[in-house]
């Protein structure tokens, strides 16, 4: 979820699907910039929504947009750190998450 308020009010209708399903939900920020105020107003406003937010994060990346028109996947931008620590971090996060479900 993108971090503004019309992307948490359109997740509103996905986390109210899921609820009905019995499903677990994971709000992931995208585009996210650290220490912005409005990204912490949103990340806030969905825990209150009831839904669980990850501590990783993806940030607001040009390598994004790049390889996805490119039609390749983040991980496979040569020489990008930034972008394979927080995919790593996100995967980590959900591998644990799933692991506790076991």
């Amino acid at each position: 979820m993108a971090s503004s308020h019309v992307d948490l009010w359109a997740t509103e209708g996905v986390l109210d699907l899921a609820r009905r399903e019995g499903k677990d939900v994971l709000i992931v920020m995208n585009r996210a910039r650290p220490g912005t105020r409005l990204g912490a107003e949103v990340a806030q406003a969905a825990r209150e929504m009831a839904a669980d937010v990850a501590e990783a994060a993806l940030a607001n990346r040009v390598t994004y947009a790049e390889t996805l028109g490119q039609g390749l996947g983040a991980l496979e931008a040569p020489r990008n750190a930034a972008v394979r620590d927080e995919l790593a971090a996100l995967m980590a996060e959900i591998n644990a998450r799933l692991l506790r479900q076991l």
